[in-house]
């Protein structure tokens, strides 16, 4: 679920739209198969949490959905950031032994003056952010709707911890956002401040069997938190509270 969050250092809003086009599968010589792109059908404006909580709330968040020139929009004024806009139900779903190997999201923004930036663009599953986000290190374009792509056929976003985890492997990873929602320190890995304790951790895992076999059981009931079952069950739960709702009594 591709989230498009902005930061703006010059006064103005900004308009930003989801990726879209005709589903479809295509697969490569490898048995790699290419499922998109799809459009969401459920977008949403949800105040940030952590650094930077809060935010100016996205307008008619719904016309992220789909990729066309109707955007959500937000006010900003000089140093604002916005909510994160949210965007979900792309209909993806998963087989038994299916491996993800890259993610590719595509945004069309739009500011309507100098100064606006990427705040990041990251995934979500079961509420979680992907241990990796992405930015554009460049201000949004001010007279097009310019596409800017995300990610990439062989780029998972920081969540090979995830997949570690689900083949019983205990990861070492630096303690940042993202990677703390993807391991539980001492539970299903371990979390280190500095580059220089990666390897004291690695090296404590690797010369530690009692360690290495506790940890790697906790990184198995971890990784059960991102199953494709668990996963499409919350999908559906979204798209079954927006449709109790009913037509104009969306809840942003």
């Amino acid at each position: 679920m591709p989230s498009d969050d902005t930061s703006a250092d010059g006064g103005g809003g900004n308009k930003g739209d989801g990726g879209g086009g005709d589903a479809g599968t295509d697969a490569d010589p490898n048995g790699c198969v290419t499922v998109g792109p799809r459009s969401g059908t459920v977008a949403t404006s949800t105040p940030r949490t952590g650094q930077g909580a809060g935010g100016v709330a996205w307008q008619s968040p719904e016309n992220a959905r789909a990729a066309d020139e109707t955007p959500a929009s937000a006010d900003l004024s000089s140093a604002d950031s916005t909510e994160d806009l949210l965007v979900s139900g792309y209909g993806f779903t998963g087989v038994t032994g299916m491996r993800v190997v890259g993610v590719e999201v595509e945004l069309k923004r739009e500011a309507p003056e100098a100064g606006v930036t990427d705040g990041e663009v990251f995934l979500t599953l079961d509420g979680q952010k992907s241990p990796m986000s992405h930015y554009l290190d460049l201000p949004w374009p001010t007279s097009i709707f310019g596409t800017h792509v995300y990610g990439g056929a062989t780029d998972t976003w920081g969540m090979t911890l995830t997949e570690a985890g689900a083949c019983g492997t205990p990861a070492v990873a630096t303690r940042i956002a993202g990677h703390e929602d993807a391991v539980d320190d001492s539970v299903s890995g371990l979390l280190v401040d500095t580059m220089e304790e990666v390897a004291d951790a690695a090296g404590l895992i690797i010369a530690d069997d009692e360690t290495r076999a506790r940890l790697g059981r906790g990184a198995l009931r971890v990784a059960e938190r991102y199953s494709w079952d668990r996963t499409a069950l919350i999908a559906f739960e979204q798209l079954a509270r927006q449709v109790r709702r009913g037509p104009g009594q969306r809840r942003m």
